[in-house]
């Protein structure tokens, strides 16, 4: 599983990420490496670091984990829609990354009032597969 460290009013994964890992199941979270994200798997959510942006990531020597072997992907938004295209902070590293998930069930979660119309698309976005809210599951379009 690839989850992210939720900051400001992001969805709190924390929960998720303790539950599976006590399940004995791999995580993940990303890393910043210039312009991409490396995934990196940790033993534990206090694993994390402040990394770039102060985003908790894991710390430079922790195990990698390759994008294709990923099978479940949780993906942050500050909006999506209901075809799975998403805003986020800027910068476009899951619009990256998401593509080579070649393996993973992408799922973007956030509250449903993030749940928007429509997101502009541009070239470069990549949806995801799932949108997971507080009130409702919908599989993108």
């Amino acid at each position: 599983m690839l989850a992210f460290a939720s900051i400001r009013n992001e969805v709190n994964t924390r929960p998720l990420v303790e539950a599976v890992l006590a399940s004995g199941t791999r995580v993940a979270f990303p890393r910043v490496a210039g312009d991409e994200l490396t995934l990196h798997l940790v033993a534990s959510y206090d694993d994390l670091v402040e990394g770039a942006f102060s985003v908790p990531e894991p710390p430079e020597d922790a195990a990698r984990l390759q994008p294709q072997d990923v099978e479940f992907a949780l993906v942050p938004a500050l909006a999506v829609d209901s075809r799975g295209y998403r805003i986020g902070y800027g910068g476009g590293y899951y619009d990256r990354l998401v593509p080579t998930l070649s393996g993973a069930l992408t799922c973007a979660i956030a509250y449903d009032f993030q749940l928007v119309a429509e997101v502009p698309e541009q070239p470069f976005d990549a949806a995801v597969d799932v949108i997971v809210t507080d009130a409702r599951v919908i599989r993108s379009a």
